[in-house]
């Protein structure tokens, strides 16, 4: 049940270095073609979980520095508002981001919770998002991987599943370190973030592989900054990407098929399309 978003933004980019308040599109510039993506990604994720809710759902990426915790934020914000409960949690113990784009404090978190053995009392509600609280990292323990695979970390996301419609999962890259995968394992469904330009081919399909060895169900991936050059690029990089990327049994190659996922465009009326 894979599908693609696509993240655009034109020459020059809608986020500048430095701009961390910016960074929660959905809310900044809720207008935006950014903020669109993510309510397509929002609904496409809906479509995807019919026969089972995605209760918990991890985002993550192959390295560092391509977009998970920016889609993190504002998938989260998008959800809480249509109307869901929705539960941030930023388990990258090892550079958090999450608390700084929802301009919350950093002190307790994640890492607080785990030592007392406490599931409530460390959440934080963000006045940017009504619905939404957020559970930031907290203090850098010296041993993050032990932590996210403990049993009181299990503990604490069925805690916060049976208390929230959604919770979505902030955690380190994939390939660097192995706290991506072992929190694959404990979570209904992991969301794969690669940015064009940026995210090297051999190194999206190690993280999908590493992913599926340890038996994680990835729902989709969303392609970060993707220039916006008009419909025609969108159409060739979408079909490039998933003829090199995947097959259908999940491997890398060209198939000569169709993906099966949520088209990228559909038709809308007679003798039209939309994105």
């Amino acid at each position: 049940s894979c599908f693609s978003a696509l993240l655009c933004h034109k020459s020059g980019g809608l986020i500048s270095p430095g701009q961390v308040e910016d960074e929660l599109i959905v809310t900044a510039d809720p207008m935006s073609p950014v903020a669109e993506a993510f309510r397509k990604l929002r609904t496409n994720l809906w479509f995807a979980s019919v026969d089972k809710p995605l209760r918990t759902l991890l985002i993550t990426s192959p390295g560092s520095g391509e977009g998970k915790s920016m889609v993190t934020a504002n998938l989260g914000a998008s959800m809480a508002q249509a109307g869901a409960k929705a539960v941030v949690v930023d388990a990258d113990l090892r550079r958090p981001r999450i608390h700084r784009l929802f301009r919350l404090h950093s002190r307790g978190g994640l890492t607080q919770s785990l030592l007392e053995g406490t599931t409530d009392g460390r959440l934080q509600s963000s006045e940017r998002v009504e619905g939404l609280v957020v559970l930031p990292a907290g203090e850098r323990p010296p041993n993050p991987t032990e932590m996210v695979s403990s049993k009181k970390m299990q503990t604490l996301l069925e805690h916060l599943a049976d208390q929230a419609d959604v919770v979505l999962i902030d955690s380190p890259p994939v390939l660097p370190v192995a706290d991506a995968s072992v929190l694959a394992k404990e979570v209904d469904g992991v969301l794969l973030v690669v940015e064009v330009g940026r995210t090297r081919q051999e190194a999206a399909r190690q993280a999908v592989e590493s992913l599926q060895r340890v038996g994680a169900n990835i729902v989709g991936v969303v392609l970060n900054k993707v220039p916006a050059r008009g419909r025609g690029y969108y159409r060739h990089y979408y079909g490039y990407y998933y003829d090199h990327y995947y097959r259908e049994d999940g491997r890398r190659g060209r198939t000569g098929q169709r993906w099966r996922g949520l088209p990228l465009r559909r038709r809308s009326g007679e003798g039209s399309e939309e994105a």
